[in-house]
């Protein structure tokens, strides 16, 4: 590769921000300083005597080394490792090995929070966020010795299955019910992978919203209208501890919404007879306590009518009792406002 190959191939790198990116980065900037890799691991590492004829050329591959793992680093991490600007390619590099490369229980926990981090807005499209899944899962399996522990192909396909947008709901449902048996834990992820690319295609042909990252850039109003929305409410659906008590309106079972429902349609139909009669004894209960009440009501105006007939001419006083149950004035002039309903009207 030639040096003005190598230039353009360092600043094209994603930049190194922490430790949450050292190994792709650390695998990146091996294979894009090419041949002057062997200034920062190789026999080119240790710097010949100053007197030596090779040391010109030596000191001019160790710079251009030098500034290109340089420039592939960011802001951030520039700043920590600042004291290494004009120290040799291979100095800086293990200053930034030292720093950000895990191990241990360390790189275990940083490969874990990757991996359950990932969500399918951080990739173009869902076919990527796969390719994500299975890579990250290589990193943590890479830390876990214990191969029961391990991340299997069944679990990235789950993962993924519960990703799918609801355009693809269809063949959510299809793929959860021809899963193989658990006990197996064997799950063909490229014939899965050809599935989910095909559909995601028809769903892009027809304009849904699959919640990529590519969706967020080609309709901007409506990903920041959605994100308002979340932050509004606090809620987020890809939360375990908050789905663990929400309960789905059709089926009625919990840990689950609507949208990602796989309840079959006779535990649905099921569900909807429950709440339909439900519905009915409660609105049989409304009805018995509304008729109670209007007797109650008829039987004290009717209390009321027997003693306004006994009483003589009216009376032009007034007798204050804030425990009555009703109010009566015999004079309409009284009224400031006057408005008649057709039945009592509790004020």
């Amino acid at each position: 590769m030639s040096d003005t190959a190598i230039e353009k191939a360092t600043l094209a790198i994603t930049k190194l921000e922490g430790c949450e990116n050292w190994t792709r980065w650390s695998a990146n900037i091996e294979m894009v300083l090419d041949h002057t890799w062997e200034f920062v691991k190789g026999s080119k590492s240790s710097p010949p005597q100053e007197d030596s004829p090779e040391f010109a050329d030596w000191s001019n591959g160790n710079c251009a080394a030098h500034c290109r793992i340089w420039l592939a680093l960011s802001d951030k991490v520039q700043d920590t490792v600042f004291c290494h600007f004009k120290s040799l390619a291979a100095t800086l590099f293990n200053a930034l090995k030292n720093q950000y490369e895990q191990l241990g229980a360390s790189a275990k926990f940083y490969a874990t929070k990757t991996y359950n981090d990932a969500k399918l807005s951080n990739y173009d499209s869902i076919a990527d966020f796969l390719n994500g899944l299975m890579n990250l899962a290589h990193q943590v399996n890479k830390e876990i010795v214990d191969t029961t522990a391990h991340i299997n192909d069944q679990a990235i396909a789950m993962c993924i299955i519960h990703s799918l947008p609801p355009c693809m709901h269809t063949l959510q449902t299809i793929l959860i019910r021809s899963a193989p048996p658990s006990s197996k834990a064997v799950w063909d992820l490229d014939t899965l992978k050809k599935d989910i690319k095909a559909d995601e295609l028809c769903a892009c042909a027809a304009g849904e919203n699959l919640g990529t990252k590519l969706d967020s850039v080609c309709n901007p109003k409506a990903f920041t209208a959605e994100e308002n929305k979340s932050k509004g409410k606090k809620k987020d659906p890809t939360d375990p501890t908050w789905l663990a008590h929400q309960t789905c309106w059709k089926c009625g079972k919990i840990s689950h919404l609507h949208r990602r429902c796989i309840a079959t349609q006779e535990e649905k139909d099921a569900y909807r007879e429950k709440k339909a009669a439900e519905w009915e004894r409660a609105a049989a209960n409304a009805a018995t306590n509304e008729a109670d009440n209007k007797a109650m009501v008829t039987e004290v105006l009717s209390n009321i009518a027997l003693a306004a007939e006994t009483q003589g001419r009216p009376s032009r006083q007034w007798i204050i009792d804030s425990g009555s149950t009703s109010h009566l004035c015999p004079n309409k002039s009284k009224f400031i406002s006057y408005k008649k309903y057709d039945s009592p009207h509790w004020i």
